[in-house]
This record gives structure tokens, C-alpha cells and sequence, in this order.
């Protein structure tokens, strides 16, 4: 199955299209895997039940919950791990520095080299002119106006423009 992608307009800040229309792509949303779905997929490929599987993930994030506010990375074997970070502003004398000042808190994952690959997987591979990966252009889904009605798009209409199901690009 191939990604798909929209064409997304925008307005070129710099450089030599600066000031004009600009078109890129984006990922197009597409199906989500539910918890549920997740579970019983997961139960299909081992020996547990969907309800064992289920209670593991609960207590991964019970101890997610419990150590990344010590301070600790987690690793979750082939998955990666995951660690808590933070930022504050600058100060020239650590004495005006006060622990009030740290913000910006974030949870950081870092994948593994296996989840790193998936990635790897869609660049040109040496030798070939060829991806990895497929790619279909769609057209963007409206966005709901509040009370219901949908927005209209603001990417081109120009559906002629040779890029459906086409293999290019690279992340």
C-alpha cells in the first residue's frame, strides 16, 4: 500500500520564490490501528490472549508513568526507549538561575536501529534509482467549519499534474 500524499500550498518566506505560491508535499492522513486493534494483532502473532497483551501495554505505561519523572530511560528492546527532558531560559549568572525557570518539558523517544531502518528503508538504495517506498497523491480531506459544514481545500485541482502514483521523493 502506498503512502499517500497531498499537495499542500504555501507562501515561499525565502529564498528565490520568495513571496510566491509554493507547493510541497504532506502526508495525507489515513487509517489509525485502534488499542484494541493493536491488542488483538499483537495476540494473533504470539501465544497471549488480546487481554493479556492488553494488560501488559497498561503496565508499560503504569511504569513509563512511574520512572520517567526519576529521571530514567526507559528502553523497550527493538522498540527504543523513551526519556523526559526539559529546557530554561539563558541566564550570565547561575545565581539568578531558579529551578522556576525550567519549562518546556517534552518526552523524547529515541527508536531503535530496527525502527530507524523502517526510514533507511525508503531512501535510494546505492545502485538503483528506485525507492523503497511507493507514493499515491490524493486529495485533501476538507476540514469541518464549526457547525458542521466542510472548509474548502487550499491545495491546487489540478489533478493532471503526473504525480499520482507516482515513486519519488525521500523522507
Amino acid at each position: 500500500m502506498p503512502l499517500k500524499y497531498v499537495l499542500k500550498k504555501s507562501v515561499a518566506t525565502i529564498g528565490p520564490n520568495k513571496g510566491k505560491d509554493v507547493y510541497s508535499a504532506q502526508p495525507a492522513a489515513q487509517d489509525i490501528i485502534t488499542f484494541h486493534s493493536l491488542c488483538k494483532r499483537i495476540a494473533e502473532e504470539s501465544s497471549l490472549t488480546s487481554a493479556d497483551v492488553k494488560g501488559i501495554l497498561d503496565r508499560l505505561v503504569n511504569i513509563l508513568s512511574d520512572e520517567l519523572p526519576n529521571g530514567k530511560t526507559v528502553r523497550i528492546g527493538e522498540l527504543g526507549s523513551f526519556r523526559l527532558s526539559f529546557g530554561s531560559p539563558q541566564v550570565l549568572n547561575p545565581k539568578e538561575f531558579t529551578v522556576d525557570q525550567i519549562a518546556r518539558h517534552r518526552l523524547v523517544y529515541v527508536p531503535s536501529a530496527e525502527i530507524k531502518g523502517i526510514i533507511a528503508r525508503g531512501k535510494i538504495r546505492p545502485g538503483s534509482s528506485k525507492l523503497a517506498f511507493t507514493y499515491e497523491r490524493v486529495e485533501p480531506q476538507p476540514k469541518k467549519k464549526p457547525g458542521g459544514q466542510p472548509a474548502t481545500p487550499a491545495t491546487p485541482s489540478d489533478p493532471g499534474s503526473g504525480a499520482e502514483g507516482s515513486i519519488g521523493g525521500g523522507l
